[in-house]
């Protein structure tokens, strides 16, 4: 019998409320910065200060979700696969989709919404809603909970406070993958692909972690028909 293959994603990588804090700050600037976004290998956003994106960014509510837009993630999960390193396969019948929504605190009401849209793409998983800090999402919550994908856009912080506060070595999280962006927020120096490779290489006796491209933790841009 095949082991269940359950998936946890966080609220943040399905709604993109990055750009529309964005938007926010730059309302003239709506086009060049929606470009510039999605093809994005920063989260660095000239001419915002990095100090004044995070305060706004830190301070999100579930006000902001009104204006979340949806990202491309779901495709991921929709196709469960990622080939080359940048896709895995899963097996999804009769598992479960854990949704943490953490730092937004949604209703009853609300969750049955969103389950009722995400059942129209992915109508043969169970969905589950879990509210729990990067300390609280534990990796001995993974193990239980039979988890083996953790697609989570700030996924590298969850990861080495888990190793911070030793919960990797009571439950280790061995033959689990964790899907990130592929981004890099340090000021002045040239992102090359090698950079994710020596990442990956570094934490693969933890887990599988991929980098994929942050288009897929962005909203899909309208392509110009050609004439």
């Amino acid at each position: 019998m095949d082991r269940k293959q359950n998936i946890l994603i966080d609220l943040d990588s399905i709604l993109d409320v990055r750009l529309a804090i964005l938007y926010s700050l730059l309302p003239k600037s709506i086009d060049s910065v929606t470009k510039k976004y999605v093809e994005r290998k920063t989260d660095l956003f000239p001419p915002v200060p990095y100090n004044l994106f995070k305060v706004y960014y830190d301070r999100r509510n579930k006000n902001i979700l009104n204006y979340g837009i949806p990202t491309n993630i779901l495709k991921i999960v929709e196709e469960a696969a990622i080939a080359d390193r940048e896709h895995i396969t899963r097996t999804m019948v009769d598992n479960t989709i854990f949704i943490n929504t953490y730092p937004y605190k949604l209703t009853e009401n609300e969750k049955k919404e969103f389950s009722a849209r995400l059942l129209k793409i992915l109508p043969f998983v169970e969905i589950n809603y879990i509210f729990k800090n990067m300390e609280e999402l534990s990796t001995k919550f993974i193990v239980e909970n039979e988890i083996f994908t953790v697609i989570m856009y700030d996924g590298l912080d969850w990861l080495e406070k888990q190793i911070a506060l030793l919960n990797i070595v009571e439950d280790p999280l061995l033959g689990r993958t964790l899907i990130v962006p592929a981004l890099i927020n340090t000021p002045g120096i040239e992102i090359k692909k090698e950079m994710f490779e020596k990442t990956a290489k570094a934490y693969e006796v933890i887990i599988d972690l991929i980098f994929i491209d942050a288009r897929f933790f962005s909203p899909e841009r309208e392509r110009k028909k050609k004439k």
